[in-house]
């Protein structure tokens, strides 16, 4: 159970708040216009969601899981990472992202 409680809540939060923030602010302009080939006009939003609004809501949802952010708040960022997950989907079933 510790071994859970410690992944769960601590080491993927944080792996993918690594992740995003790589992809927002380290990943070269290039690589991802090469991926957004089909559909370019998606970059702009891809990367306001990976740049601001997915390690925000990382952040929130990690700190609701450590015990220090207000339940009805990350209620709210469930709901965002509810819609990113859906925004990856769409992303994938229009071959953005494969």
């Amino acid at each position: 159970d510790d071994v859970d409680y410690i992944v769960s809540n601590w080491i993927l939060p944080l792996g993918g708040l690594g992740v995003a923030l790589f992809v927002g602010y380290r990943l070269r302009r290039d690589v991802l216009e090469e991926a957004f080939q089909s559909a370019p006009w998606l970059l702009g939003p891809f990367r306001f969601l990976v740049k601001v609004l997915a390690p925000a809501a990382i952040v929130a949802i990690f700190l609701h899981a450590i015990g220090v952010l207000f339940p009805i708040v990350a209620i709210f960022l469930h709901a965002v990472t509810i819609f990113l997950d859906a925004a990856t989907i769409f992303l994938n079933a229009i071959g953005v992202l494969n």
